[in-house]
């Protein structure tokens, strides 16, 4: 199934929204936030979001490479607020 770019918007606003309000995330969540930024950063190239979507592209690369969340999740709290505030 293809996901429209409204519902690509939507995952990544749950998956950051999730990471926000639990303070936990799982090594696919990372993985799921890379991959759709990826995809709606080609489908939107010149957009406004695209600088918010590389944010989120390069937590989300930095997260895949970790073993334990925590110390990632602390370090970006005050962006999460930022991100979603952006992506409504």
């Amino acid at each position: 199934m293809v996901l429209s770019k409204q519902h690509k918007l939507n995952l990544i606003r749950d998956i950051l929204n999730s990471h926000h309000l639990d303070g936990a995330a799982s090594a696919r969540e990372y993985e799921q936030l890379h991959r759709s930024t990826e995809s709606l950063m080609s489908e939107m190239a010149d957009e406004p979001l695209n600088g918010t979507l590389e944010a989120i592209h390069q937590y989300s690369r930095q997260g895949m490479q970790l073993k334990a969340y925590d110390t990632h999740l602390s370090d970006n709290k005050e962006n999460f607020q930022s991100w979603l505030n952006q992506l409504q």
